[in-house]
């Protein structure tokens, strides 16, 4: 077989996990939430709604102040599966020029046998660290999607508050509360879809014990010192001039 030559670098997978690193979200804005609160509580009162507005501004408020849970863990946890992938990384590459350094002085039946084994082994390597790419990956997605999700329902919370205070012109209140409502409602509902696609991805990758590549066996061969022989030393002794 023709084996890579030393110093050749493995394939890396990707690292479309790390771009959550440097995602800082927003933090919650309580005197704007108290501003929208406020107007619908006004609301209620001009339209005598039994305090309908006042329950759904606060139920939006409330999803909006949930929506980031544990933010750094989550992030955390993306970064970590995806950053799992450079030890399988090294460890594939330095085999791969492992191999091709023993190929140039051995031959023989061992020697075959040995070079299955460490090709069984390189792509043991290179499909583990793929798949802890693809997990850190999909991770990744899901805390983009929740930092998305949670900038759009500030935004919306913001632009209501904005409307709501300053000039006293409470007949633009409820449209103003009830865009900010829909717009959090809508960026949610979307965001749950893709979390379905995210979380059917995720299962689909198997990951389990099961589902991640099992290293060959060792063949017999290998330890039997007369099935190795030396490579002919043409075929590795050093240029003359």
């Amino acid at each position: 077989m023709t084996s890579p030559q030393p110093g050749t670098q493995y394939d890396d997978p990707g690292r479309g996990f790390s771009d959550v690193a440097t995602l800082d979200p927003e933090e919650f804005p309580e005197e704007e939430a108290g501003i929208v609160l406020g107007a619908a509580e006004t609301i209620d009162m001009m339209c005598s709604v039994q305090g309908a507005f006042t329950a759904a501004a606060q139920a939006m408020i409330d999803t909006v102040r949930a929506l980031l849970g544990d933010f750094e863990t989550a992030q955390a946890l993306a970064l970590a599966w995806g950053a799992a992938q450079e030890p399988a990384l090294q460890a594939g590459t330095d085999l791969l020029n492992g191999q091709a350094r023993v190929e140039v002085y051995w031959q023989g039946g061992a020697m075959d046998g040995f070079n299955a084994y460490l090709n069984g082994m390189i792509a043991s390597c290179g499909a583990a660290a793929t798949k802890f790419a693809e997990i850190g990956t999909m991770l990744g997605e899901t805390v983009s999607l929740v930092y998305q999700t949670h900038a759009v329902a500030v935004g919306a919370i913001l632009d209501a508050a904005s409307v709501c205070v300053g000039l006293f012109n409470p007949f633009t209140w409820p449209d103003a509360v009830s865009g900010a409502i829909d717009t959090v409602n809508a960026a949610v509902t979307e965001s749950m879809r893709i979390m379905g696609e995210f979380r059917r991805n995720l299962i689909s990758l198997d990951i389990s014990a099961d589902g991640f590549p099992v290293p060959p066996t060792l063949p017999t061969d290998v330890g039997n010192p007369d099935a190795w022989e030396v490579q002919p030393p043409t075929a590795h002794a050093p240029d003359r001039d």
